[in-house]
């Protein structure tokens, strides 16, 4: 099976913004490590985590992840990576405001 690396990037805002969606021919994708980085200076914010599509509900797979002011953090899964089969949805969303970065890394299978 062929494999091609594959990073995703958006800004979030309060609806779940699109990070990508599995274009691998049969096999889909895996997301392996997730960054956030809030960019606003004073407030921190949260993030919820979100998979579905293709005849699949949408569910949040983690909330609440927390991002002090100005900080970033690095969510790796080297052992249990977000496999998304083909035509399924990655998207995440923030509580307030469009100053969250989102940037994925994973594979096409």
């Amino acid at each position: 099976m062929a494999t091609t690396p594959q990073t995703w990037q958006s800004t979030l805002n309060v609806s779940a913004s699109y990070v990508t969606v599995a274009t691998g021919a049969t096999n889909g994708s895996q997301v392996s490590s997730i960054w956030l980085a809030n960019t606003n200076a004073t407030t921190a914010r949260t993030v919820t985590l979100v998979v579905g599509g293709s005849g699949v509900p949408t569910a949040n797979i983690v909330s609440y992840i927390t991002i002090q002011p100005n900080d970033s953090i690095l969510i790796p899964m080297p052992n249990s990576p977000i496999v998304l089969k083909s035509g399924i949805t990655f998207k995440a969303y923030q509580d307030v405001g469009t100053d969250v970065n989102i940037l994925a890394c994973g594979l096409d299978m």
